[in-house]
């Protein structure tokens, strides 16, 4: 059977490689022109704003990777200052496209800020994508996806260094024990360079927090070791929505992870979300043998440490 694109990661990573074009050489940095941005204050009422403009990577490169590592101050479900449960600023959007990202959408519902983060050197070289997406209910965000994807094989330095303050390690020490976690191996030969990887999910239902790492097996699925440091990651994903709600965050989690959530899909796919996840993405307990006590003990302790003899999922 054909694993559901949704446990492959971000359906954003299998475009990284057509998305991104060979670095292009350095050129000297100036000050970068202040964009002329449309305030947004998303209301029924309101025209669809303008979208903001798309500017050169230099700006947007340093801003992302100045937000990845403090996360604009702020802890997770916030993200780079914008908080699930409250109105989106205008500042926090201006900010955002005062760094030459691209920032569209329609103002009701979402929106979309997306970057290619790239350049050159001798000892950085690096080209992957980040997105946040942004949906909004009522003026509200109501979530937020963040992915950011790689080409495997490439580029790891470079995108380890950037993603440090969302490794497995760093996640696990900051919002301790996860209330779930899930993992599939499965043999992907048809759809990647690499035929073998891994999707492995941590979940804080109550702080209506999910990150899912994609990333190469060692070995092949069965006799398979799955080392989640940001060396084998090529994908990370995260959805993130307002806290204390753990049903609200379920029915998002499960449409996030592709599950069938409407009793149409359960028909045509001949099971209900539970057996989904059973058969694509199981616990830990199911996939491992192992218990998210010593999951969480183990990885917390060592950056580098692999979770052995994974089976695989059909």
């Amino acid at each position: 059977m054909q694993v559901p694109r949704a446990i492959l990661g971000s359906e954003r990573t299998t475009s990284v490689a057509a998305a991104t074009t060979s670095p292009a050489p350095p050129t000297p940095s100036v000050p970068p022109a202040t964009p002329t941005v449309v305030p947004v204050t998303p209301s029924p009422s309101a025209p669809a704003p303008t979208p903001y403009p798309t500017l050169g990577p230099d700006e947007s490169t340093q801003f992302a990777q100045g937000m990845l590592k403090s996360n604009g101050g702020c802890d997770l479900p916030c993200l780079w200052g914008i908080e699930p449960g409250k109105p989106i600023t205008t500042s926090s959007l201006e900010m955002v496209a005062e760094q030459r990202f691209h920032v569209t959408g329609d103002g009701f519902t979402r929106f979309n800020l997306q970057s290619t983060i790239a350049g050159n050197g001798e000892t950085e070289q690096y080209n992957y994508l980040i997105s946040v997406d942004i949906a909004l209910q009522d003026g509200l965000v109501s979530s937020i996806e963040m992915d950011g994807d790689r080409r495997i094989g490439e580029a790891t330095k470079v995108f380890q260094r950037d993603w440090q303050s969302f490794s497995l390690q760093r996640i696990l020490t900051k919002y301790g024990k996860p209330s779930r976690v899930m993992l599939a191996a499965y043999d992907a030969t048809t759809e990647r360079n690499t035929p073998f990887l891994f999707s492995l999910e941590v979940v804080y239902e109550q702080k209506g927090v999910a990150i899912r790492y994609d990333g190469a097996l060692l070995g092949t699925p069965g006799a398979a070791r799955v080392c989640p440091s940001l060396a084998y990651v090529h994908h990370i994903g995260l959805l993130l929505a307002q806290p204390d709600q753990p049903e609200q965050y379920k029915t998002l989690l499960d449409a996030w992870n592709g599950a069938p959530t409407t009793e149409a899909l359960q028909q045509s796919l001949g099971m209900t979300v539970e057996g989904y996840y059973d058969n694509y993405l199981p616990s830990l307990q199911q996939a491992a043998g192992m218990t998210i006590d010593r999951f969480y003990a183990t990885l917390r302790r060592s950056p580098t440490a692999c979770l052995r003899q994974v089976k695989s999922v059909p």
